[in-house]
Parts: structure tokens; sequence; C-alpha cells
């Protein structure tokens, strides 16, 4: 992924995995991605509503909470399940689409991808960003958005994939953990 001048290193997302990158960033965080990719809202119609529930209940629970545990090995599992009679896997433009699909796991790869398209739109080289430590002291990558609802900023939590080796290199290759939206900070008036 494209990742703004001032981060100095190249990220790498997961996709299908409840615990980091794509999915995870949407199952925590699926009210501020809906506000600004508003087909997200419209996917998430299309879901079960015991995936919803579990949706719900990892978004609301707290990071090392049992229930959040419970709930995300549930929907890992319900992932896995392949649909009767669906064994192939395809792969177009670099986008992930068809693994033993269910409808559950084809519309949230569908979700992915509309995240993928939001990234590759507003996050380039030029994006205004800066780069800050959270409360654990993991790297974040803060970069302002435009969208429909106006001036975000999207917030990067990464991990070195590799340190040993990135250690060595010129580039460094950083994971995305997760991604979420907050409002960016307030400039104070000019007087």
């Amino acid at each position: 992924m494209v990742m703004p001048s001032a981060c100095r290193f190249a990220a790498v997302v997961m996709m299908n995995d409840v615990k980091q990158g794509l999915l995870h960033s949407y199952i925590r965080h699926f009210d501020q991605w809906e506000l600004v990719v508003p087909q997200l809202s419209i996917i998430k119609t299309q879901l079960p509503d015991y995936i919803n529930n579990l949706m719900s209940t990892i978004a609301a629970s707290a990071l090392h909470s049992m229930k959040r545990a419970s709930a995300e090995k549930q929907l890992a599992d319900e992932l896995k399940k392949p649909a009767p009679g669906m064994f192939f896997n395809v792969f177009f433009f670099g986008k992930y689409l068809y693994d033993c699909f269910s409808e559950t796991k084809r519309a949230l790869c569908t979700a992915q991808n509309l995240m993928l398209d939001f990234l590759g739109q507003h996050v380039a080289a030029h994006s205004a960003s800066e780069i800050c430590l959270n409360k654990r002291g993991k790297l974040q990558a803060r970069v302002t958005v435009t969208c429909g609802c106006g001036l975000k900023t999207l917030v990067v939590g990464t991990d070195d994939i590799n340190p040993k080796t990135n250690a060595k290199k010129a580039e460094v290759v950083r994971s995305i953990t997760t991604m979420y939206f907050t409002n960016p900070p307030r400039t104070p008036p000019r007087k």
C-alpha cells in the first residue's frame, strides 16, 4: 500500500483476519468506515444477524476481554467454513475475490475491497500525515483524508513485520494492524 512520504516505510495489509488488517478494522470500526464509505452499510445489511451480533460484540468489547475473544473465535470459525460445492481461488488485479465462499465471506471480502479502494483513492505519497507512537509504543501514521463527511484523520496502526531483516534494509516494511478515523485536530483561530 502506498503510504505518505512522511511515513518512510512501505506497508502491507492483511485480508480476512479478524485480529488484524482490513477485516479487523471493519469489524472493530464499522460505524466509522460506513461514514466514509457509505456502500459498506449496504453490505452490512446483507450479513446474517448472528454475524452482525458478533461484529457488534467485538466492536463494543475491551481488547483482552473473554467476550471479545469468544466472538472473534466464533467469527473466525464461521469464515473458515466452506460453502457447499465451491472450492476455488480467484485473484483479480491484486484483489482477493473467492475462496470457498459462503455468502457471508463474499460480503466481507467485498467490504474489504471497498476499503482498499478508499485507501487507494485517499492515501497517497503526498497526503498530509504525521508519525507518532500510541500508548503501547507502537508506531502509528495519522493521515488527513477528505471524504464525503468532511475532513478526517485516518489512524493507521502498524507493526514491524520482521525487525531483524528490516534493520538491515533501507526500505522498511510494516504490517497494518488496524485503521480507524478520528476528527482532525482543531487549529486555534487566528487573532
